[in-house]
């Protein structure tokens, strides 16, 4: 699929999105193209998010027993929004590019 890019406009075949619907969907900027090596530095983040929502889950139904799912799907929301910023504040690991990229855009917008 081609993209063209016209004054703030990305073009595909058949669709005209605006910048605006792009970072909507995307998260990005209209034009900010995230690399192959970025994409594979998150790979490991999100491998151990997926198993850190599998350890808690497992903790909570032992702890308490089986919840509501609406309850379950609740603790599992936390965890997976609670875990880059725990990452980032407690530097543990190194964080990966896109994220201090996104961090730096931030501090310069506010």
């Amino acid at each position: 699929m081609r993209y063209y890019r016209h004054s703030g406009l990305i073009q595909t075949r058949n669709t005209i999105v605006s910048g605006f619907d792009q970072f909507l969907v995307t998260g990005r900027k209209c034009g900010d193209m995230v690399t192959k090596d970025q994409v594979l530095e998150l790979v490991p983040h999100y491998v151990a998010m997926v198993l850190l929502v599998l350890f808690v889950m497992t903790l909570i139904r032992a702890a308490i027993g089986t919840q509501h799912i609406l309850v379950e799907f609740a603790f599992i929301l936390a965890l997976v929004f609670a875990y880059r910023p725990l990452i980032v504040r407690l530097d543990i690991v190194p964080t990966p590019t896109v994220w201090e990229e996104d961090e730096n855009d931030t501090q310069r917008e506010g």
